[in-house]
């Protein structure tokens, strides 16, 4: 996630980041970590300590949460199977060589035509 968008939750939700939290994902969910933190920022004690992608969906780390922190995390993870993680618009859940991401199909595209390039050549070749 770019810098300004953590700066940004940082300084509209400060007792959610008291400290530093590690950042791993896609700008594309920035309005959804954005707005589920509007709605953590309302229950006490509650603290994000980790936003990341895991199996192509959104995986928040916490300290303090109770049920309800538990349920809008969870609703929050399952909408992020259905965004682009690189650019927030519609997207699906797909394997890629060795992750799962969720991309728009512009963006899956694009992994598609540029994966051969990714590849390294063989030792000795």
């Amino acid at each position: 996630m770019k810098k300004q968008h953590i700066r940004r939750l940082q300084a509209d939700f400060p007792s959610l980041y008291p400290r530093p939290a590690q950042w791993a994902c896609g700008d594309g969910w920035f309005d959804l970590v954005y707005e589920l933190s509007a709605k953590l920022a309302r229950i006490p004690g509650t603290e994000i300590t980790g936003i990341k992608q895991k199996y192509g969906e959104l995986r928040i780390d916490m300290r303090g949460h109770d049920a309800m922190a538990d349920q809008l995390i969870l609703e929050a993870e399952e909408r992020s199977a259905t965004i682009c993680e690189l650019c927030g618009r519609p997207g699906r859940t797909i394997q890629t060589s060795a992750l799962l991401k969720t991309l728009c199909d512009a963006h899956e595209k694009r992994l598609t035509y540029e994966a051969p390039s990714l590849q390294r050549p063989s030792p000795g070749i």
